[in-house]
């Protein structure tokens, strides 16, 4: 008779407890610290001469000191501040509720493996953006036929001219001038009659 039985496989050993996934500053930090702390902590608002929007900023913290040391969350000014610890709660209350356990927690083994972070390029002030410049009117190019100058506009458009070795047209005469200004106005000049 045929034994039915399972045959269990062989035992594994347990693996040992791991260390703490390695956090990525660029897709697991920066995108609290965007959405919570860039606010009052950026290029545009440094409260407390903090800024946040790099990592060396980050680090090399504001009014209260530095941040943190890489490598000791515990002694960070940064989480006592996360946290409340330090007897005020970043970010206020007034400005929402305090980041989550699980935020925290990631910001504090990011700073216990070292803080790693690529270089950034330090963002520029938005106020100096080229849209909130207010236009300068430039000079106007000299010419050697300033005869031909009414405006400024003409003054560049005469400089490009010569540039180029382009003289300009003589000035047309009345009549012709007149009949320019029918045929460019969408009669094409078909059917108007010119009479002095």
């Amino acid at each position: 008779m045929p034994s039915c039985f399972w045959r269990l496989p062989p035992r594994r050993p347990r693996p040992a407890a791991r260390a703490e996934a390695p956090v990525d500053y660029l897709t697991q930090i920066k995108p609290i610290l965007s959405a919570r702390c860039y606010g009052c902590h950026s290029a545009l608002r440094q409260q407390a001469s903090l800024r946040v929007d790099t990592a060396a900023f980050l680090r090399t913290g504001g009014d209260s000191g530095e941040s943190f040391e890489p490598g000791d969350a515990a002694g960070s000014v940064l989480v006592a501040m996360l946290t409340g610890e330090s007897g005020s709660r970043m970010p206020p209350e007034d400005d929402g509720p305090a980041l989550r356990d699980d935020q925290i927690a990631l910001i504090s083994n990011w700073i216990d493996q070292g803080a790693p972070a690529p270089d950034e390029p330090i963002p520029p002030d938005p106020r100096e953006h080229w849209s909130y410049v207010p236009p300068l009117r430039p000079p106007a190019p000299p010419v050697e036929r300033a005869d031909w100058v009414r405006n400024p506009i003409d003054a560049f458009l005469a400089a490009e001219h010569e540039s180029r070795g382009l003289a300009p047209a003589p000035k047309a005469d009345r009549d012709v001038h007149a009949w320019r200004d029918v045929d460019t106005s969408g009669g094409g000049g078909r059917g108007c009659s010119w009479t002095r």
